[in-house]
């Protein structure tokens, strides 16, 4: 799935579909935080034993079901 292709509506219900929660709750920073945090998304502010970087972004793409080309380029290299 190529999200280029969804004009900002669209991607914004695909992305809360995905994630299991409304298009509302995506502009809500608190709902947000914690459901980054339980699905091991990253947050925007460090906190111990949430993901972070690469592996906040390989998270990302198995979650939204996109390809992230930093992770897919990970995965090349060591063969995943």
């Amino acid at each position: 799935m190529e999200m280029l292709k969804y004009r900002l509506n669209d991607g914004k219900d695909y992305v809360a579909k995905k994630l299991g929660t409304s298009t509302m709750d995506l502009r809500d920073e608190f709902v947000m935080r914690k459901l980054r945090e339980k699905l091991g998304l990253g947050t925007i502010t460090g906190v111990p034993m949430i993901a972070r970087g690469i592996e906040a972004k390989i998270n990302i793409a198995e979650a939204l079901g996109i390809k992230i080309n930093s992770v897919e380029r990970l995965k090349t290299l060591t063969k995943i």
